[in-house]
């Protein structure tokens, strides 16, 4: 009979979780994408709201430079640091990226490509699959968000939304 070596594998039930430090989730995430492999897990933040919002599960894939396009969404490093941020793609450089959280008025700055680690492919929020701004409409959602307009009309939105539970009291 052959031997076969046995390798360990991480493997979770459905509905359950397992937490990481950030340093020990880098390490897991540049494992798995290494492999090319593909990876779930739960964000937190507020960044990328509307289309990320805190806690909802994201589907990464390894970072392809050459199949990168303006208005994708990625996983990238904050500089020198193990803090991982989704943002997305406003503007493509020669050795870096302009990346800008939706939710935020002022963009990353261009971003050297071997901090950017990942694409996400997948957004999901109680079980169902978010479609808004990760097909034909991110290019839109890019250049509104580059420019800032996302970020005040959210603004415009929740003091809408104050002013109305304002008034119900």
């Amino acid at each position: 009979m052959k031997s076969v070596e046995s390798k360990p594998g991480l493997f979770v039930k459905k509905g359950e979780e397992v937490e990481f430090s950030a340093e020990a989730f880098v390490d897991l995430l540049k494992f798995v994408l290494e492999k090319k492999k593909g990876l779930r897990f739960r964000v937190r933040g507020f960044s990328m709201v509307p289309l990320i919002r805190d806690r909802d599960i994201v589907t990464v894939f390894p970072f392809s430079v050459k199949k990168a396009r303006t208005g994708d969404v990625v996983i990238f490093r904050e500089r020198e640091s193990s803090v991982l941020a989704a943002h997305r793609i406003v503007k493509k450089g020669e050795k870096s990226f302009l990346l800008k959280g939706d939710n935020i008025d002022m963009a990353d700055g261009y971003i050297p490509l071997n901090n950017i680690l990942c694409s996400v492919s997948r957004v999901e929020r109680e079980g169902k699959k978010i479609k808004l701004g990760m097909g034909a409409t991110r290019n839109i959602i890019a250049i509104l968000s580059r420019e800032g307009i996302i970020h005040k009309i959210l603004s415009w939105f929740r003091r809408v939304i104050h002013w109305f539970r304002r008034i119900k009291k």
